[in-house]
Order: C-alpha cells, then sequence, then structure tokens
C-alpha cells in the first residue's frame, strides 16, 4: 500500500515538473492575431454612377422636349377641363413684352418654353446621376419635379410675381410636372469608367 502511494506521488512530481507555469503567456494574443484581417484590406464595390457631363448633357435634351410637354399637358388637361385658360397663350402674350425679335410670339413662347427645361433638365440630369435604372429615375422625377414647381408656384411666384400665381392653375402644371419628369427619366446618362483600385 505504501509502495503504490509513493509511486502515484512520483507520478504526480513528473506531471507537475512537466507543465509549463502560467503566466503572462497563457493570456497573450497568439502570433497570428497581430496579422491584418483578411477583410480589412478589403473595400466595398464602387456605385456605378453616371457622367456628370453626359448626365447634364441628356437632362439638358430632355428637358428641352420636357418643357414643350409640360405645356402641351397642361393644355391638354384644361381642355378636358372645359376651361378657358390657355398657358400657351398666356405665355405668348408675356413673351410678347420682351421683344425676342425671332419668329412670332407662339414660337418665341415655345422656344421659352424649351429653354427653361433645358435648364432645369441639366441640373436634374446631374442630381439623378446615380440612377442608371429606368424604374428608380421614374420615382425620383416623379417625386421631386412636382415637389419644386408648387414650392416655385406657392413661394417663388407669390414674391416675384403674385398675379401669375393666381392665374395658374396648379392642377394641370402638375399633370404637366410629371410629363416633364418622364421625358428627363426615360433617358440615363452613360456611366462613368470606375477608378482604379490603388495597389497596397
Amino acid at each position: 500500500m505504501l509502495e503504490a502511494m509513493a509511486r502515484l506521488h512520483r507520478n504526480f512530481d513528473d506531471f507537475a515538473l512537466d507543465a509549463a507555469p502560467m503566466d503572462a503567456r497563457w493570456f497573450s494574443a497568439p502570433a497570428h492575431a497581430e496579422a491584418v484581417h483578411p477583410f480589412a484590406e478589403r473595400r466595398a464595390p464602387a456605385r456605378p454612377i453616371g457622367h456628370a457631363g453626359w448626365a447634364m448633357f441628356f437632362g439638358a435634351m430632355t428637358g428641352a422636349v420636357g418643357g414643350l410637354a409640360m405645356l402641351k399637358a397642361a393644355d391638354q388637361v384644361l381642355v378636358m377641363q372645359h376651361s378657358s385658360a390657355n398657358l400657351t397663350a398666356m405665355l405668348s402674350a408675356s413673351v410678347a413684352h420682351l421683344n425676342l425679335g425671332v419668329g412670332g410670339a407662339h414660337e418665341q413662347a415655345l422656344g421659352v418654353a424649351m429653354a427653361a427645361g433645358a435648364l432645369v433638365g441639366a441640373l436634374f440630369g446631374f442630381l439623378a446621376r446615380r440612377l442608371l435604372r429606368i424604374a428608380p429615375r421614374l420615382l425620383f422625377f416623379w417625386l421631386a419635379v412636382p415637389i419644386v414647381w408648387i414650392f416655385v408656384q406657392a413661394v417663388v411666384m407669390s414674391r416675384v410675381a403674385p398675379h401669375l400665381t393666381t392665374s395658374l392653375p396648379i392642377v394641370p402644371l402638375l399633370v404637366g410636372a410629371l410629363a416633364f419628369g418622364t421625358c428627363v427619366a426615360i433617358v440615363p446618362p452613360v456611366r462613368a469608367r470606375r477608378e482604379r483600385e490603388e495597389v497596397g
């Protein structure tokens, strides 16, 4: 019995000598943990974006067409409402006082509508250059253009030309704003080239 206990004691001493002491190395991070995480160097893929110049160019071209479409769509709604108002005639009378000297008053009114549409279309085209699909573009322009027109008619025109605020019909012009937004939305810009990733 005593011999067995002595043998067990010797085995325990041998195990205690072979075991490594518990020091700070037990709690330190392993060597491979200091290496850079493999996902740290990965960058998120660049979102596609339209070329700014082409976006403004297409916006101006489609905006010019949209200016005419807005005017004609608003007049068509007025006809359906059996209204005596005619926005093209009102614009022609306003442009006649400017004496542009190019064509008749009707042609000048259409030219002003196209020029204003081109300026607004270029601005909207630049702002929406990240929208390259038709559905998101339509949703954006159908929301943004009527909101901007309501602001212009309710706030800007009420201070600059108060008589226009009362004479301009709001609903036909909102329909025209939707027509304008549709024209600008259906032509997406050309995609810009993605920048090359830096090799680190």
